[in-house]
């Protein structure tokens, strides 16, 4: 029966049939007298089926979380889709993600050495504005933290896509003859915050052939272990599932002061 339910309510050409009540989220029914049983006309295969009105409301609850995943995975998709394509027309010219779309940036963390002594000079940092949201206010703040223990560079964007603005996080670690942290990370957030994944830029090569690079994306956000040299957790990151961070010991590299 719910079958039947759950056709009725994604049905809503009903042509206007006397005596019959259009409901907003069923099309036609008719109710039994005396009980709170109705009866639903399915367009496919064509009778009018019983049910209740509870039924009704779970049906309809039902296709709205799944029609809400569906944009959610097209939306993610999308974002994701945009971030790689603007990446590999990066990597055309510059492997430096501090060219990684300028226009759009918001807010940075930048670190520069005195190549000299091999010292980090005084960091350059632009916080993002405060009316940005709070999700992405504290992203910045954990990779922050994150980059105080591995040295890193942070790059903060916000990009109009498709009408609605999406955050990317590029992260680039340093990597020289002293110090390695080789790697380079993607973290997307959605115009509220909220995280549409994150992931390792890959370069896959066979041979001499030309190396294929992407994302390696996962539906988590980044923690400090996803780093080629690991950092402690900040203090807003869930509880890991297990305790295998190697930073016993890590210093903080370098600070605001």
């Amino acid at each position: 029966m719910l079958n039947h339910i759950l056709l009725a309510v994604k049905a809503e050409r009903f042509s206007n049939t006397p005596g019959r009540t259009r409901t907003k989220e069923t099309g036609f029914f008719t109710q039994s007298a005396g009980c709170n049983e109705v009866f639903l006309y399915v367009e496919k295969p064509g009778f009018w089926v019983p049910c209740v009105l509870s039924e009704i409301k779970i049906a309809t609850n039902t296709r709205r979380k799944q029609v809400n995943r569906e944009n959610a995975d097209i939306r993610k998709n999308t974002v994701r889709e945009v971030c790689e394509k603007e990446l590999l027309e990066l990597l055309q010219v510059s492997y430096d993600f501090g060219e990684f779309m300028p226009q759009h940036r918001i807010g940075y963390v930048r670190l520069t050495w005195n190549w000299k002594n091999m010292t980090l000079l005084s960091p350059e940092i632009v916080r993002p504005p405060q009316n940005t949201p709070k999700n992405i206010l504290d992203t910045f703040e954990r990779h922050l933290w994150y980059s105080r223990h591995n040295i890193s560079d942070i790059y903060l964007l916000k990009i109009p896509i498709d009408g609605r603005d999406a955050f990317f996080f590029a992260i680039q670690g340093h990597c020289h003859d002293s110090w390695d942290n080789s790697c380079r990370l993607f973290e997307v957030l959605d115009e509220q915050g909220e995280s549409l994944g994150s992931g390792d830029v890959c370069d896959h090569r066979r041979g001499d052939v030309i190396p294929k690079t992407y994302i390696n994306w996962t539906d988590r956000q980044l923690d400090g272990r996803d780093y080629y040299t690991e950092a402690p957790p900040w203090d807003g990151d869930p509880p890991p599932e297990d305790y295998s961070y190697q930073h016993d010991g890590q210093p903080i590299w370098w600070s605001e002061e």
